[in-house]
């Protein structure tokens, strides 16, 4: 399938054209961790037209999709609309998760995750919940796995509940825990300066 989603782009061009608003398409498309199923919306190409055409005309051209949205569904309706504008005025930010290449490879799965009220937000949560519809093909698979969290909160035991939910995940799943980096403290921007928090997510990087 032709998509025509990357734009190379030189350094003037960005700092002259920055947005200061990037626009999510993980609600377009329909299919696993689509629009339909997470969001329970069905909007399809008539109606996000006139979201992109609009956000386009107002200078929103930053815009932010994934492989895994919808399993493609999102870049491909993104790609519809982008073609039809001139290369240099459309800015896409894409990301490919490794494990679905391939369910039966031991590729690693790290779970980054911030806390929202002491849980996991409802955004990660709605994701793993899809897990059961596919729960035959991953529960067992050879998969490693690690848990990286961050939080406001400076108490270490205000990250438990997580910690025991993502234990027992990796435990039903039979999924090999690999490690966990906790970062309690993290609120604004530039809070993980000054900790080691960057060091040890490198050196659980590295051991995957």
């Amino acid at each position: 399938m032709k998509r025509n989603l990357y734009v190379k782009l030189n350094n003037e061009y960005i700092k002259k054209n920055k947005p200061s608003i990037v626009l999510g398409t993980w609600s377009w498309g329909t299919g696993v961790a689509g629009g339909d199923q997470i969001f329970g919306n069905h909007l399809g190409e008539k109606e996000l037209r006139l979201v992109f055409e609009e956000a386009m005309k107002n200078g929103l051209n930053l815009w932010d999709s994934a492989v895994v949205y919808g399993m493609g569904a999102s870049e491909t309706m993104l790609s519809i609309f982008t073609r039809e504008y001139p290369r240099n005025e459309v800015l896409v930010s894409t990301k490919f998760t490794l494990q679905i290449a391939n369910e039966k490879a031991e590729n690693p799965v790290a779970e980054d995750i911030p806390m929202y009220y002491f849980g996991f937000s409802a955004q990660i949560k709605s994701v793993i919940d899809r897990f059961y519809a596919i729960n035959g093909r991953i529960k067992g698979a050879p998969k490693k796995t690690a848990f990286l969290m961050a939080y406001a909160n400076s108490a270490y035991k205000d990250a438990e509940a997580m910690r025991v939910h993502y234990a027992t995940l990796a435990g039903y799943l039979g999924w090999r825990d690999m490690g966990s980096v906790i970062a309690p403290g993290v609120w604004t921007a530039g809070s993980i300066r000054n900790t080691t928090y960057g060091d040890e997510a490198y050196q659980l990087g590295k051991s995957l």
